[in-house]
């Protein structure tokens, strides 16, 4: 499916869990679920608890994937610096106070007030067709996520306008604060067997996941699914992460 194709899936009540964050939320779409069904709720899905009693979060790697630019760019340090600037400019975080027409770089960025997006009770709100129609300049950025400065806490649900929409990113923002994060041991360790047959083993798996969760095949037979995952290399591919982990030191990150 394509991502509107999965926001209509959630948000027209057919879909039950939806992959979500604090920000970044399109609050037309909220809108049409409450519309549609006025005594549906939104919830975050917590962390779930480990054999050990642990819950939390686990850190990420990084984004997927990198910029980079044309090796045709050597030597010409002005295009190079225009560019960087151009991707800082996509970076860049604004405030709760920043965020008015007032400011012109904003206001520029998100297609202009009344164009791109409208400016309701002290808030943002995009307009609908706004970035499927690239109204805006945003849209067209390489990196258009905001980076938040270590220290600074953006309160992303005072950003929205629409009741149930501000409730759920504060809860989510909320369950982050209160949820540990870990790093995984497997960081910059290396598997033979994942290297090999890691990628189509992992498509093989959520294949065969998605079709239980459809109800195409019963749940009765998540235990044999396992099994095979491990007989196909998922076994193999445990062992040899586990040997790198030790070697590396990194037991007591999960003890």
């Amino acid at each position: 499916m394509t991502w509107n194709q999965l926001n209509e899936e959630f948000y027209s009540g057919k879909a039950g869990i939806y992959i979500g964050a604090p920000n970044g939320m399109i609050q037309e779409l909220m809108k049409q679920l409450v519309a549609a069904h006025p005594e549906a709720e939104v919830v975050p899905v917590p962390p779930f608890t480990d054999p050990n009693g642990r819950r939390g979060f686990l850190a990420t790697e990084g984004f997927i994937g990198i910029t980079a630019l044309s090796g045709n760019l050597s030597g010409d340090s002005e295009k190079i610096e225009t560019i960087l600037e151009m991707i800082d400019f996509g970076r860049r975080y604004y405030s709760l106070e920043e965020l008015t027409p007032d400011n012109p770089d904003f206001d520029w960025y998100m297609g202009y007030v009344g164009q791109g997006y409208d400016y309701v009770h002290g808030k943002v709100v995009a307009k609908e067709n706004s970035f499927s129609q690239g109204l805006a300049p945003v849209t067209y950025f390489v990196d258009s996520f905001e980076w938040v400065p270590e220290g600074k806490n953006p309160q992303y649900h005072k950003r929205y306008i629409f009741p149930q929409t501000a409730e759920l990113s504060e809860r989510l923002e909320q369950m982050w604060t209160d949820s540990d994060k870990y790093i995984s041991p497997l960081s910059g360790t290396y598997s033979p067997t994942q290297e090999e047959k890691g990628a189509a083993l992992h498509q093989w798996l959520r294949d065969e996941q998605i079709k239980i969760i459809l109800g195409l095949k019963p749940l009765e037979e998540w235990d044999d699914l396992v099994a095979q995952y491990m007989r196909r290399g998922g076994s193999q591919m445990i062992k040899e992460f586990n040997q790198e982990i030790r070697q590396k030191g990194r037991q007591d990150y999960w003890e």
